[in-house]
């Protein structure tokens, strides 16, 4: 709720302490990822993301997340590698496709 309605401060709180009672829980670290993506913290929620990505690295919604968020950093090196764990798994995927197309 305080997510949604803007409270950040309070969200990420909230956040962190459910991180630090589970920290396996992906969903946790993708409620920080939003919380410092929107409070213009984008290297902080790129740091996050990568451990939402080592929890469950097949997921291609995360490694996509990931990439985009290294992409919007300017780190095109790392936002490759991860269009192309995408593509590993997924390899339809057109927006991976696309953005690789447009990194190359």
């Amino acid at each position: 709720m305080y997510l949604i309605s803007g409270d950040f401060e309070t969200a990420e709180l909230l956040v962190d302490k459910a991180i630090s009672l589970n920290q396996s829980n992906p969903k946790y670290y993708i409620s920080m990822v939003e919380i410092l993506y929107n409070t213009e913290r984008r290297a902080e929620a790129v740091d996050v993301m990568e451990k939402v990505v080592k929890l469950r690295p097949t997921n291609t919604v995360y490694l996509l997340t990931l990439a985009d968020l290294c992409f919007e950093n300017q780190d095109f090196d790392t936002a490759k590698k991860n269009y192309f764990r995408v593509l590993e798994y997924e390899p339809t995927n057109e927006k991976a496709k696309s953005k690789l197309k447009s990194l190359t």
